[in-house]
């Protein structure tokens, strides 16, 4: 008896040696071999005024293969461990987040997802809110 695993390596081996074009779009085991991880979202800029900070990024240069599911922003504070903050719907590239401790030290960081699993942490960047005036990182 052959277990599933073998038969998808015997499968995809199959498949490779051949010259054949299919038009199912169903999703197989076979298809979830192909799809990785998404490589990380880029951090692009972060403002803060008030007790409020915003954080901008870029998609994934690579959704892996897969559409993005979600993005999960983290936020520590300085010395601190990151905690998810929230979760965001792949057509958001921003974060406002609100009631901060004024001249305290945040540090952001955020995660894409898509149907295998979560990138790897984004570039972080560093602000401090302050009242008196906005600030640009």
């Amino acid at each position: 008896m052959i277990n599933k695993k073998s038969f998808i390596i015997i499968l995809i081996i199959i498949l490779s040696n051949c010259n054949c074009n299919t038009e199912n779009t169903e999703y197989t085991d076979a298809t979830y071999l192909h799809i990785k991880i998404p490589s990380p979202p880029q951090i692009t800029d972060a403002i803060t005024y008030d007790s409020k900070v915003i954080v901008f990024w870029s998609p994934p240069a690579s959704n892996g293969g897969s559409q993005i599911i979600e993005y999960i922003i983290y936020r520590k504070m300085y010395n601190g461990s990151y905690n998810i903050v929230n979760k965001l719907k792949p057509n958001n590239f921003c974060y406002i987040d609100s009631n901060l401790i004024i001249k305290a030290e945040y540090h952001y960081s955020i995660r894409a997802r898509n149907i295998l699993g979560k990138s790897y942490y984004s570039n972080e960047v560093f602000i401090i809110p302050s009242l008196d005036s906005i600030q640009i990182m």
